[in-house]
């Protein structure tokens, strides 16, 4: 009895940690405020995403430590689930290889399986890959200021820009494009 299920638990941590089928959501998290006045551990957090700096956005695999990361950041970046439109158009306007060039199905058909960016995009939405089977792809996507602006800044959703946001992220990443 006990043997089953800890067996059961190894195959629930052995898919949230990708090396399953199923790799957990994938996130869009996106800056939403500076440096000004940020607590180094904030800023040690937002580093390990890779966001540097203000409106930049990263697509991660939704875990444990992810979870963590993004509690703590939470004043300072806004998340949800990125659909596979919203990862499409991510790709496709602001996906940087090295040398400031744009990802386009040319490249992603000669380095890659797949045969084109919606292709690709369809891949990460499922958990099927990651961004890193992309050679050269910049993990950051450097996105404009919101049209029409952020909400408040300083207040946690829905009634400001930050935290979680769920479905309502892909909205806020295609008016930044």
């Amino acid at each position: 009895m006990a043997g089953e299920k800890a067996k059961e638990n190894a195959k629930k941590e052995k898919a949230v940690d990708g090396k399953g089928g199923n790799r957990g959501r994938l996130l869009a998290v996106v800056r939403v405020r500076g440096t000004r006045g940020l607590r180094r551990t904030i800023s040690r957090t937002l580093e390990l995403f890779g966001m540097t700096r203000k409106h930049s956005c990263v697509l991660v695999r939704q875990n444990a430590s992810v979870d963590g990361m993004l509690v703590k950041a939470k004043d300072y970046a806004t998340w949800g689930e990125a659909s596979e439109a919203t990862v499409a158009a991510l790709l496709g306007k602001k996906a940087s290889l090295a040398g400031g060039k744009r990802l386009d199905d040319g490249y992603v058909s000669a380095h890659t399986g797949f045969k084109s960016v919606g292709e690709l995009a369809r891949a990460l939405g499922e958990g099927m890959t990651d961004l890193g089977v992309v050679p050269g792809l910049s993990k950051v996507f450097r996105l404009q200021p919101p049209k029409g602006g952020f909400d408040d800044t300083k207040r946690l959703y829905p009634a400001g820009a930050c935290g979680y946001r769920g479905e309502k992220i892909n909205e806020l990443v295609m008016r930044m494009l």
